[in-house]
């Protein structure tokens, strides 16, 4: 990682928490964009330190944080900063620290425990700070003012350390990070920087991402086929998996998924296989366009020709590479969604290709039984 973004940030926030020894269902449950909306990366200067960690060659008086530039923006709106004739009063700003963290960073110990990775709500102070012939700026944290737990993250920062901002979404709430210059050095350049757009591309656990599709539709709502979700998670896992090699011996059952305990697990890698062998080209017709996907590679999804949904009539497992077929996105939502001709046709033209690799992968079906399959 050599630049952070929006892209990235709640990420390498992640690490850095895992880093210090917070597990990882605490992270993935706590830290990700979906929690948070935007966010601001203090890259400390010596003047922003508390007293006694200003270097011996710092002469500067200053305890409180300045902020300049967009960044101003992250507490106070463009208008409210730009339009002030005069310096604002303090504004309380509740702000949650991660007792984790400051234990990490003041060195108090390297052993992390159940309680330390509490999340407590603190606060500081912030205001505009209006300046003669100069632009406004914002200024965080009055020593002897602010919450105790707070003072105690600022104890634990040096020069061209970062404290983090992570505003929560639909709320002025903040949580305060601070990361050491020695984690992230060698692995980043970062500088003060502003976010207000956070999307997290990081993986989340398939029962997070399930959880959130339930609380968006009404409970009364209906859809038509579960599959249609379970193929989704599938694409998804696929574009990411790395080619395993198989041969068309039959294969046994993988048995049934963890998340929903009534699908037969299927296998990114042994997908990503099968769409590899056909050189990433429509099963059906290998004329049809597709588009790049983000590893560079064209994007093309794997279809099951037998739905896993019928393993239960099968001696051996489905999830192999004779029962797995490359379409492009028109083609597969064709035949799960289009009309019994369109669909009846396609079916013909694979099943003619793939019926001796599936024997010899101990599938044994005859067309008609496929055709009910997707009656």
């Amino acid at each position: 990682m050599s630049n952070i973004d929006n892209t990235n940030l709640i990420e390498f926030v992640r690490n850095y928490l895992s880093s210090i020894g917070i597990v990882a269902d605490t992270l993935s449950d706590y830290f990700e964009a979906t929690h948070f909306d935007r966010a601001l990366i203090l890259n400390l200067s010596p003047v922003c330190l508390m007293p006694k960690n200003k270097p011996a060659t710092s002469s500067s008086n200053q305890t409180h944080i300045h902020v300049t530039g967009l960044p101003r923006y992250f507490f106070f709106t463009k208008d409210e900063v730009d339009s002030n004739a005069s310096s604002s009063n303090d504004k309380k700003l509740i702000v949650d620290v991660s007792l984790a963290n400051l234990k990490a960073l003041n060195k108090k110990s390297t052993e992390i425990s159940l309680d330390d990775l509490e999340i407590k709500q603190s606060f500081t102070l912030s205001k505009i700070a209006h300046r003669q012939n100069q632009e406004n700026q914002v200024q965080i944290s009055k020593i002897k003012l602010d919450d105790s737990l707070f003072i105690n993250l600022r104890l634990g920062l040096y020069t061209n350390d970062l404290l983090i901002f992570l505003g929560y979404r639909n709320s002025t709430r903040l949580l305060a990070i601070g990361i050491p210059k020695e984690y992230y050095l060698p692995i980043a350049s970062i500088g003060t920087s502003v976010f207000f757009n956070l999307n997290d591309k990081v993986n989340i656990k398939i029962k997070t991402a399930l959880k959130k599709i339930e609380t968006s539709y009404d409970n009364n709502e209906v859809i038509a086929d579960i599959e249609v979700i379970d193929d989704s998670i599938y694409q998804q896992q696929l574009v990411e998996a790395e080619p395993t090699e198989t041969t068309h011996a039959p294969m046994p059952k993988a048995g049934k998924s963890s998340s929903t305990n009534e699908h037969p697990k299927r296998n990114a890698a042994r997908g990503k296989e099968a769409v590899k062998d056909c050189h990433y080209l429509c099963g059906l017709d290998c004329s049809h366009l597709t588009f790049l996907s983000r590893t560079g590679l064209p994007y093309i999804e794997a279809h099951h020709l037998i739905p896993m949904a019928k393993e239960d009539d099968f001696e051996n497992s489905l999830d192999v590479k004779a029962n797995i077929l490359p379409l492009c996105p028109n083609c597969h939502a064709k035949i799960h969604f289009g009309t019994p001709e369109e669909v009846f046709h396609m079916i013909e033209l694979l099943y003619e290709e793939r019926k001796e690799l599936l024997a010899l992968s101990g599938i044994g079906i005859d067309l008609e039984t496929l055709k009910q399959y997707y009656s």
